[in-house]
Formats: C-alpha cells, structure tokens, sequence
C-alpha cells in the first residue's frame, strides 16, 4: 500500500522538517499539544458513547476505535511534552 503513495508520501518527511525549521518549534509544540488534547476528547466521548450503547455489536467498534485513539493520544501527548520540554530548556 505505501507503495502506491507515491513520491509525494516519500517526500513527505522532508517538507515538514522544512516547514517546521520556517515555522519555528514553538508552533509545532504548540500543535502536537492540540493534537493531543483533541485525541483526550474524542477518547473520553467513545469512551461515553461505550457506556450509553448496549448493542454489543456496536459497542465492540467503539471499543476497538477507543483503543486506537489511545495510541493517537500517546503520540501527540509524547511529541507535544518534549518539544516544549526542549524549548523550556
């Protein structure tokens, strides 16, 4: 699959190391911290919709789609706390 993503996927990496050296450290800290307050929302709100539904069919997607949001949340919450642990240095 990556394979079909082309060039464009493969350059990627290279053109946010060049946007974040213009747009400075301080904003990507400040967007991983975003990010990672975004994923504790949507986390909490499966988390409630887990809790209201009954269907368990229902229940067992939400449950599988919470479990990923952790993942999202561990990585913008990672990011955002040594990028601005670094700048506080």
């Amino acid at each position: 699959m990556r394979s079909r993503l082309g060039w464009r996927d493969r350059l990627a990496p290279i053109r946010q190391s060049l946007l974040a050296n213009i747009i400075g450290e301080e904003f990507i800290a400040t967007h991983m911290a975003w990010g990672a307050i975004n994923e504790w929302w949507a986390h909490s709100a499966y988390a409630r919709l887990i809790q209201a539904e009954s269907h368990p069919v229902l229940t067992g997607i939400l449950k599988r789609i919470a479990k990923h949001e952790t993942r999202h949340v561990a990585f913008y919450n990672r990011q955002a706390r040594g990028r601005l642990c670094r700048r506080m240095r």
